[in-house]
């Protein structure tokens, strides 16, 4: 709440910037994270994937300004598609992270299985040296 005829110092300037840039900052962070984990989980570009296709659907601009004279076709229609979507990507993209985490949990136990039965084979090969 400012105060009224309140001008912002440079510093209340300075601050404000800062906390705008730390929060820009944290956002960009966690969208590198999430595209790291999609890219490790082989599931690159599934989260942006309805905002792109829209931005790349010649018709869909058309289609809302014929139809936005009937009240609240883009708002029920577009947002329940939306919504519909977003779920089917996150049940998708819940299902491919469990897969993966099977995966890595496989090869780990199989890295397992080769060091114990090479550490044998080298203690074997040994024993098979010194008689």
């Amino acid at each position: 709440p400012e105060q009224k005829d309140y001008y912002p110092s440079d510093l209340d300037r300075l601050v404000k910037d800062e906390k705008k840039n730390a929060e820009e900052q944290q956002i960009v962070e966690e969208k590198e994270a999430f595209a790291k984990k999609d890219s490790e989980v082989n599931v690159s570009g599934m989260r942006t994937l309805y905002d792109d296709m829209l931005a790349q659907d010649k018709f869909y601009a058309d289609t809302i300004s014929i139809f936005h004279g009937i009240a609240g076709f883009k708002q029920e229609v577009m947002i329940k598609y939306k919504n519909e979507f977003k779920k089917a990507v996150e049940d998708y993209l819940s299902e491919c992270q469990q897969l993966y985490e099977m995966n890595v949990k496989e090869r780990e136990r199989l890295r397992e299985v080769i060091a114990g039965a090479d550490s044998k084979s080298k203690k074997l090969s040994v024993e098979i040296i010194q008689e």
